[in-house]
């Protein structure tokens, strides 16, 4: 691995690290989501993305991030008969605006692959191949290898936080889901849209 690429997958990890954190403090609170109203609206983060080439891509993915972070993961972290907190909303924002911002770095994992002609991604996107560029994006031994490493940043968030009211049992297997289903496969979505739309590239 290249220093320029490792140095990324770092800022990813610590990345990680607080979006674990934002989503072990909303897990201490209750959420009904039949009287859940966020009233956020995406400008909350656009300074992630106003001066950046991958804004039209992330504004592709901003309605669906919103109804998986709302619909899927509050429910999956946020166990019954937890304590109510009028201010969760906040807790909310913050995790959304980290988890966004992961977003956006990935595309630098790519366009590091693709600069540095690593992992076959450069001659993937000049043969406009999308199969295979997805294949270079995709890697299933670093998928596990971060799988691993959210699993045990979130136990560690439990073995210091929880509580005998509230003793998290369930958030580390939540969190690895939840990375598993959405985050991970996302920033890979991400990646390959800004891969596609750099480069002309038509969707298959």
């Amino acid at each position: 691995m290249s220093d320029k690429l490792n140095v990324i997958r770092q800022t990813v990890a610590t990345l990680d690290r607080s979006v674990i954190t934002y989503l072990g403090q909303r897990a201490m609170y209750s959420f009904d989501l039949d009287n859940y109203e966020p009233g956020w609206f995406f400008g909350f983060y656009m300074e992630l993305v106003s001066a950046d080439e991958a804004q039209n891509i992330l504004d592709y993915f901003l309605p669906s991030a919103e109804a998986k972070y709302t619909t899927y993961t509050l429910p999956l972290i946020c166990a019954e008969g937890l304590p109510h907190r009028p201010d969760v909303i906040q807790m909310d924002c913050n995790a959304m605006w980290a988890i966004m911002l992961r977003m956006r770095t990935s595309v630098r994992v790519a366009l590091t692959k693709y600069s540095q002609g690593i992992g076959g991604l450069r001659e993937a996107v000049n043969a406009c191949d999308a199969t295979a560029i997805r294949d270079c994006i995709t890697i299933p031994s670093v998928e596990e290898t971060v799988l691993d490493r959210i699993l045990k940043t979130a136990t560690d968030f439990v073995h210091k936080n929880a509580t005998p009211a509230n003793p998290l049992l369930h958030f580390p297997d939540a969190v690895a889901l939840i990375y598993k289903e959405w985050i991970i496969p996302m920033s890979c979505s991400v990646q390959v849209r800004w891969l596609f739309h750099q480069y002309g590239i038509k969707e298959e």
